[in-house]
């Protein structure tokens, strides 16, 4: 019976240095995961040698994504810029915590800069995860120029670079930009002149048409060259009178020229 017994139920020898296999898990995170991006971005593009320089670190995450934990990395060229401290005299002061949401536990070793690389870790404060979908600045760097070149600050990645966390302890995937610098000798600005362009109502105008005469063109009304009958029998009469006595005054004087006898 025993035997069968073993037959039917394997028996398993357990290995008694052997550990769990649940528990916190770190997913290697993919760029297709989430949508989720860390981002540099600064105003300027060129700085003069010597002058200074802020890039500030963005951070926006994909629908349904939130994180309680960053790690920043970024990385530049030492020997074209150099990181300037926010205090001088305070440790943990060279990158500036923008985001009063998340907070720096111990900035003596989470926020520090060496050899061309600028590190910042800051988590949730009161705990739990929240979502950034809208971007949302959590830092900034100030750099001074210090020598003429064209060069780049870039979001370090992998396992010592910048990392993304929940609280469960999960990474979350991100895609990254990076920052084109130029240090030059004299920053050259083109600025392209305003030009004010002023509208004015002009008034309209009507013209004033004069009236010019008609010359050497008479206008008879139609009422005098109107007669009535007993007129133009007077008329006719007086013409043919004054002929009669036209006819008749030669006559008379012929007979006054006769000489008497």
């Amino acid at each position: 019976m025993d035997e069968f017994l073993k037959r039917l139920v394997p028996v398993v020898s357990a290995d008694t240095i052997a550990q769990p296999t649940f528990g916190t898990l770190n997913i290697t995170p993919t760029d297709t995961e989430s949508g989720t991006r860390v981002d540099l971005e600064s105003d300027q593009n060129s700085v003069k040698i010597g002058d200074n320089i802020t890039v500030k670190v963005f951070i926006q995450t994909g629908p349904d994504v939130s994180i309680s934990e960053f790690r920043l990395v970024v990385e530049f060229d030492q020997n074209i810029l150099s990181v300037v401290d926010q205090d001088l005299g305070t440790l943990g002061t060279q990158i500036k915590s923008t985001n009063p949401n998340f907070v720096v536990e111990t900035p003596a070793t989470d926020n520090l800069s060496s050899l061309g690389r600028s590190r910042l870790i800051a988590h949730l404060s009161g705990g739990g995860d929240t979502s950034l979908s809208a971007k949302t600045e959590v830092a900034e760097i100030t750099f001074n120029a210090q020598s003429i070149a064209n060069t780049s600050v870039k979001i370090s990645t992998g396992s010592t670079g910048t990392q993304l966390k929940t609280s469960a302890g999960r990474l979350i995937g991100f895609t990254t930009s990076e920052k084109q610098i130029s240090v030059v000798d004299e920053v050259i600005v083109t600025t392209t002149p305003s030009v004010t362009t002023t509208v004015t109502s002009t008034p309209l105008v009507t013209p004033t048409v004069s009236t010019i005469p008609t010359l050497g063109v008479s206008t008879i009304p139609e009422t005098a060259i109107t007669f009535e009958g007993n007129f133009l029998i007077t008329l006719l009469a007086g013409a043919a009178l004054l002929i009669i006595g036209v006819t008749l005054i030669p006559r008379d004087k012929k007979r006054n020229d006769r000489p008497n006898y």
